[in-house]
């Protein structure tokens, strides 16, 4: 499965609601664990501008994205998934 993103693992074609998804995931996560985006992009040596995109959704989230996020935060990636609600994951999602 490499270079597949979670979106194209779990979702036919509605890529726009799932990686808003994931976005709102992250950050919820972050600030819950008092995580600011810039200390996230510190610690990834990442451009706040590649977080801010993964937050709105107009990034693509791959899997590795999302363990690397979960890794600096403190959390597991599954504690990610988890923050997406039923209503947010497209009905054709498998």
């Amino acid at each position: 499965m490499s270079g597949l993103t979670l979106i194209q693992v779990f979702t036919n074609d509605d890529s726009d609601t799932w990686e808003l998804a994931c976005g709102n995931a992250v950050a919820a996560a972050c600030r819950r664990r008092g995580f600011s985006q810039r200390r996230v992009c510190d610690i990834l040596g990442w451009a706040p501008s590649r977080f801010s995109d993964l937050k709105s959704g107009s990034k693509s989230f791959r899997l590795r994205t999302l363990y690397l996020i979960s890794d600096a935060i403190g959390v597991s990636p599954l504690d990610l998934l988890s923050e997406i609600k039923p209503n947010q994951v497209p009905d054709d999602a498998p």
